[in-house]
């Protein structure tokens, strides 16, 4: 098993190699992202979730997929352009990874393996599942890409989280 998700490296989408470690002490939802899915405009509602806690220690992470159904073409660049032109995103977004097949990235490895996280095995089942993240680098929550950033479950999760992590 896996300590947390902070020894686990992703390139930005000017190809530099982050850890994860970079955000070591933050609440994070990373969710994967694609330009030209029926969920894309989450976009918004993430970036809304993101303004609301980022100064409290809450990050969301993009991570751009082609995984599913090829909604995902551009080119790291154009992704970014596209997700802060069009729907105004300023959180993180990384360059486009695999994340099921043979050529899983290691963070989703760790992500949907209860051997790797601790806590269970979850598949990422489309484009824009949420996966929320405490202040360790654990996995404590997942969310199916139908459930909005915006609802009330999801914010919940995250000020438990803030708040927890707070006290302790």
């Amino acid at each position: 098993m896996t300590e947390s998700i902070y020894p686990i490296c992703l390139k930005n989408n000017k190809g530099e190699e982050i850890s994860l470690g970079t955000y070591q002490g933050k609440v994070l939802m990373i969710v994967n992202i694609a330009t030209r899915c029926g969920f894309t405009p989450q976009l918004r509602k993430l970036e809304k979730v993101y303004q609301k806690y980022k100064d409290k220690g809450f990050v969301v992470i993009g991570i751009p997929s082609d995984d599913f159904g090829g909604q995902n073409p551009e080119n790291d660049e154009e992704t970014v352009r596209t997700c802060q032109v069009n729907y105004g995103v300023s959180f993180p977004i990384f360059s486009k990874v695999s994340i099921k097949g043979k050529n899983k990235h290691p963070l989703y490895e760790y992500l949907t393996r209860k051997d790797k996280n601790g806590k269970f095995s979850f598949p990422v089942f489309w484009n824009y599942q949420k996966y929320l993240i405490d202040k360790q680098g654990k996995v404590r929550r997942v969310f199916l890409s139908i459930l909005p950033p915006s609802s009330l479950i999801i914010d919940h999760s995250i000020q438990k989280l803030l708040l927890e992590q707070a006290s302790s």
